[in-house]
């Protein structure tokens, strides 16, 4: 995760998003790498509530591998009707909202 953004209505995560061999933005991962990075933002639109707890044990930010903050890693993500559950080294996210959007940037 490297950043969680809300405002009225839109909650926006950018994140670094591991892509699998199958992916069509795959690419064998970089040295250093154990896996084949991408940075996205998974936005969810017409929020209605967003309920965030855990921060108070959120790991303190670090610089990741391309001198960007990293709150560490999405380990859940479950989708059930409106909403949506997240919980990661962030703490638990909970969003009532329409369903989420997944964008990759594109690659330089």
């Amino acid at each position: 995760m490297l950043n969680i953004e809300a405002t009225p209505g839109k909650l926006r995560i950018t994140l670094d998003v591991v892509l699998r061999e199958r992916h069509p933005m795959f690419t064998s991962p970089v040295a250093a790498e154990q896996y084949c990075y991408q940075k996205g933002s998974l936005t969810f639109e017409g929020v209605s509530e967003i309920h965030w707890s855990g921060q108070e044990s959120m790991v303190a930010a670090r610089d990741n591998i391309d001198g960007q903050l990293d709150f560490g890693g999405l380990d859940d993500f479950v989708i059930s009707g409106e909403s949506s559950s997240l919980t990661g080294n962030f703490g638990f996210i909970t969003v009532i909202s329409r369903f989420p959007i997944l964008e990759m940037e594109a690659r330089p």
